[in-house]
C-alpha cells in the first residue's frame, strides 16, 4: 500500500533583523543625556547660590554653631563622632560642615554650592544606576531629570540644614550601584562595598533604615533573581544580568545589611531618648491612631503635591487631636486601595509593585508613627522615597504611549514635564533667599502654623519692623498662648516701639514659663538700666549669664553698669569678655577702652580704640573715645579729625545733644587741651 506523503512543514520564517546600533552611539548618547541633566539642574538651581543662611536649624547647624571653628582638626574631628546636633548623630554630616567652614567661613554661597554639587552627583548616581538596573536609557534619564528638577526636593537643595539629605543620599545611591555589581556576580567582598556604603550613609542620615528592604523589591523587577519567576519578556539592553535565587537566600545574603541597620536604630533612638533631651516626646502626647491617621494622610498629601507642587512650605503643623477623621480615613483608603491593586498586579506591571512600595518603605522612618517635633510631614522626606513613584509614573506612561502607537510623544512629553518641573522649582527658589521670605511663604500657605508666626516675628524684629513683628508674636500666641519664644519676642518688639511697661510684663510672663530663659532675663535687665535701677539690671543680666555664658551683650550691659558706679576695674573686665566672645564687635572693645581711660591706662586705650575703629570707622562713639584717647596722648590734630569723623555719622536733628558733646571736645582739642567729662 502505497504510504500517503504528508505536506511538508513550512520552513521557519525568520524575523526581520534590525540592524545592530553602532557600538558607541548608545554611549554617546547616555552621555548626552547625562551632560543635559547636569545643565539643566544647575541653571534651575543657580539662585540657590545667592541664598542666605534660614534661622530654621542653619542657626543649630552652622551660624551659631562654634564647634565648627575648629575646622577638620584633631579637635573638630572628635567633636564631629561625639555630637548630638538638634537632636540626631550624624557625624558624616558635621564632618562635611567642618569643612565646609574651614573653606567658606560663613559665606553662604560656599555651603550652597556643595549641596548643589551632591544633589548633581545624586542625579547623575540615580541614572546610572536606574540605566544599569534596567537598561532603559531614556525612561531612566527621565526619573533623574524629575529626582533632580521636581520641586519638592528644593528643600533639600537649597536648606544648608539639609546637608544630611543629600549627603546620606549619595552613598545610598553608590550602595545601589554597588548592588548592582553585586548581583552581576555575587562575591562576599562586594556585598562588604555595598555594607560600607550603606554604613557611610546612615552616618549622614539616619532615615534610610529601609535599604536591605528596597533591595529586596528590586530583586523581583527589574533585577528578577527571584528564581520561580519567568525570564523578563522585555529583555533590557545593557541592564545587568542578575543571579537567579530562593527568596530565603535573597534576604539571607543581605544579613550585614540588616546588622548595620539594626544597629543604627538603636543608636538613633539612644540618642534622641537620652543625648538629646528625649526628642521623641509628642509620641507619648499623640494617641497611636491620630499618629496613624496622619501618616495615610502625608502619604496622600506628598502625592498631590508631586502632582500640584503649590502652597509648598517647610514647616506643616501637626494637626495633632485636630486632624479630620474624614481626611484621614480617605486617605487611609487611597493607600491601601493602591497597595492593594499592586500586589494584585505585581505580575503583569510589576513596576507598579515596585515604584509604589518604594514610596512607601523607605517613607516609613519619617511618616510619624514615632512622632517627633510638631511637624505634620517634610517636603525633603520626600527625597529619596519619590524615586518609586518618579518610576512607575515614567515606565506607565512609556507602556501606555506604546500600546497607543505614540511612542514617538514620549521625548516631547518628558521634556514638557521636565521643564514645568524646572520653572516650578525655580519658582520655589525664591521662597529660600532668607529667613524672611522662607516665614512669609509658610505663614501665607499654612493656617494654624504658630511656629511659623513666632520665627516670621523675629525676622521682622531683625528687620526693625517692630509693628508687623508685634502683630506675628500675637498670632502665635493666639494659637498657643504658653510659648515663651514668642512671649519673649513679644516683649522684644514692645520694647521696640518704647512700650516698657507692657514689655517687662511679656518678658515676666516668659520666665513664669521657663525661669532661666536667658533672653528674658536680659531684656528685663536693659529695662531696669534704663529706668535706673542698677542693682535690679546687673541681677538680672548675671541670670541671664547663668542660662547662657555666651549672651555677649549682656556682659557688655553689666560693663556699662559697672562704669556708671565707677567700678572701672571690673567694667575692663566686663568688656573684655565680650570681647573676646565677639571680637568683630566694634562696640565692645570702646567699651573696654573707655574704661581703661577711666583707669589711667591712656596708651592701652588708644589701641583698643583704634581697633575698634578698624572694625567699625562709622561709629561715632568710637571715634569719639579715640579722640580722647589721641588727645591724652598729646596728638591734637588727630584727636580733631576723630572727632570730625564723629560728627560726620550724627544726625543733626535726632541726635543734637550728642552733637553738642562732640562740639566740646573739638573746641578743647584745638586748643590743645584733654576734655573727658565726668
Amino acid at each position: 500500500m502505497k504510504k500517503r506523503r504528508k505536506n511538508p512543514s513550512p520552513a521557519p520564517v525568520a524575523p526581520p533583523t534590525v540592524p545592530a546600533p553602532p557600538p558607541g552611539r548608545g554611549i554617546r548618547r547616555e552621555w548626552l543625556l547625562a551632560a543635559g541633566l547636569v545643565a539643566i539642574t544647575f541653571l534651575t538651581y543657580r539662585p540657590a547660590l545667592e541664598c542666605e543662611f534660614v534661622n530654621l536649624d542653619d542657626n543649630v547647624y552652622v551660624t551659631h554653631n562654634p564647634a565648627l571653628k575648629q575646622g577638620l582638626s584633631a579637635g573638630g574631628i572628635r567633636w564631629a563622632w561625639t555630637a548630638v546636633v538638634a537632636g540626631h548623630w550624624h557625624p558624616l554630616t558635621m564632618l562635611s560642615l567642618l569643612l565646609d567652614h574651614q573653606l567658606f567661613g560663613l559665606k553662604p554661597w560656599g555651603y550652597h554650592l556643595v549641596n548643589l554639587l551632591l544633589h548633581l552627583a545624586n542625579t547623575l548616581l540615580l541614572f546610572r544606576c536606574l540605566r544599569v538596573l534596567t537598561g532603559a536609557v531614556g525612561r531612566s534619564a527621565v526619573v533623574a531629570g524629575l529626582f533632580a528638577l521636581h520641586p519638592l526636593h528644593v528643600e533639600s537643595v537649597a536648606w544648608v540644614a539639609e546637608r544630611k539629605d543629600v549627603l546620606g543620599t549619595f552613598f545610598v545611591l553608590l550602595a545601589l550601584r554597588a548592588y548592582a555589581w553585586y548581583v552581576a556576580g555575587p562575591r562576599p567582598g562586594k556585598m562588604a562595598v555595598v555594607a560600607l556604603c550603606l554604613a557611610l550613609s546612615l552616618l549622614a542620615k539616619s532615615m534610610w533604615v529601609g535599604f536591605p528592604f528596597l533591595l529586596l523589591l528590586l530583586d523581583y523587577w527589574p533585577l528578577r533573581r527571584l528564581g520561580t519567576l519567568p525570564a523578563s519578556p522585555e529583555p533590557a539592553e545593557g541592564g545587568v544580568q542578575a543571579s537567579r535565587a530562593t527568596w530565603g537566600r535573597l534576604v539571607l545574603e543581605k544579613w550585614p545589611l540588616f546588622v548595620i541597620v539594626a544597629a543604627c536604630c538603636v543608636a538613633t533612638m539612644w540618642t534622641q531618648h537620652w543625648m538629646a533631651g528625649a526628642a521623641v516626646s509628642d509620641a507619648a502626647r499623640l494617641p497611636f491612631h491620630i499618629r496613624l491617621g496622619n501618616a495615610f494622610v502625608s502619604y496622600f498629601e506628598y502625592l498631590r503635591q508631586t502632582f500640584v507642587p503649590s502652597d509648598l512650605a517647610p514647616l506643616y503643623p501637626h494637626p495633632g487631636l485636630g486632624l479630620s477623621s474624614w481626611a484621614a480615613g480617605l486617605a487611609t483608603l487611597f493607600v491601601v486601595v493602591v497597595s492593594v491593586l499592586s500586589c494584585l498586579l505585581i505580575r503583569r506591571v510589576p513596576y507598579l509593585f515596585v515604584g509604589w512600595w518604594w514610596y512607601v518603605g523607605m517613607m516609613v522612618p519619617a511618616i510619624g508613627l514615632v512622632q517627633v517635633g510638631n511637624l505634620a510631614r517634610a517636603d525633603h522626606f520626600t527625597y529619596v522615597p519619590l524615586i518609586g513613584v518618579f518610576l512607575l509614573l515614567t515606565w506607565a506612561a512609556a507602556d501606555l504611549l506604546r500600546r497607543t502607537a505614540l511612542p514617538q510623544l514620549a521625548p516631547v512629553l518628558a521634556v514638557l514635564v521636565l521643564a514645568l518641573c524646572a520653572l516650578a522649582t525655580r519658582l520655589q527658589l525664591v521662597c529660600w533667599k532668607d529667613s524672611l521670605a522662607m516665614w512669609e511663604q509658610t505663614v501665607r500657605v499654612t493656617s494654624n502654623n504658630f511656629a511659623a508666626h513666632r520665627q516670621y516675628g523675629l525676622c521682622l524684629l531683625e528687620k526693625q519692623h517692630a509693628g508687623d513683628a508685634l502683630v506675628q508674636f500675637d498670632a502665635a500666641l493666639k494659637l498657643w498662648p504658653d510659648d515663651p519664644d514668642a512671649l519673649q519676642g513679644r516683649g522684644q518688639a514692645l520694647l521696640a516701639l518704647r512700650r516698657p511697661e507692657e514689655a517687662a510684663d511679656s518678658f515676666q510672663a516668659a520666665l513664669r514659663l521657663v525661669p532661666d530663659l536667658p533672653g528674658a532675663h536680659y531684656f528685663l535687665g536693659r529695662i531696669r538700666f534704663r529706668r535706673g535701677d542698677l542693682a535690679g539690671a546687673a541681677e538680672d543680666l548675671r541670670a541671664a549669664l547663668d542660662s547662657d555664658p555666651r549672651l555677649t551683650d549682656a556682659w557688655y550691659l553689666l560693663g556699662r553698669i559697672a562704669l556708671a558706679q565707677k567700678e572701672y576695674a571690673r567694667a575692663e573686665e566686663y568688656f573684655d569678655h565680650a570681647a573676646n566672645l565677639d571680637p568683630d564687635t566694634a562696640e565692645y572693645r570702646v567699651g573696654r577702652g573707655e574704661a581703661l581711660l577711666r583707669l589711667n591706662r591712656s596708651a592701652e586705650a588708644l589701641a583698643v580704640l583704634r581697633e575698634a575703629v578698624r572694625l567699625n570707622p562709622d561709629l561715632p562713639v568710637a571715634q569719639q573715645f579715640l579722640a580722647v584717647a589721641l588727645a591724652e596722648a598729646g596728638q591734637f590734630p588727630e584727636a580733631v579729625d576723630a572727632i570730625d569723623r564723629a560728627a560726620a555719622h550724627v544726625d543733626p536733628v535726632r541726635e543734637a545733644a550728642f552733637l553738642r558733646v562732640l562740639q566740646d571736645y573739638r573746641r578743647a582739642f584745638e586748643n590743645g587741651q584733654t576734655y573727658r567729662p565726668d
